[in-house]
């Protein structure tokens, strides 16, 4: 039997061609009664990111397709001042 070897989730082929920075997001996506994937986008700093996509199969391969509207800076909702 073969021990499992951990993958390097930076190796994936979505991530060819970026450079990866310190920015980390978390996100929360949950299916409404359309069956639309809703949620959000959101790092450390109050950047939210809010997301609404479907399912979709392209190319040979399911998929979510959607869009993000900044929704969000901070927690007052303003832009913080850099």
């Amino acid at each position: 039997m073969m021990a499992a070897t951990k993958r390097d989730w930076r190796q994936h082929p979505i991530f060819r061609g970026t450079v990866l920075g310190k920015e980390v997001y978390d996100f929360n996506l949950q299916q409404d009664r359309d069956g639309n994937y809703v949620g959000y986008l959101s790092d450390p700093e109050g950047c939210r990111i809010s997301i609404i996509a479907k399912l979709v199969h392209q190319g040979g391969k399911h998929m979510l397709k959607g869009r993000g509207l900044l929704t969000g800076t901070n927690d007052t909702g303003e832009e913080s001042g850099g």
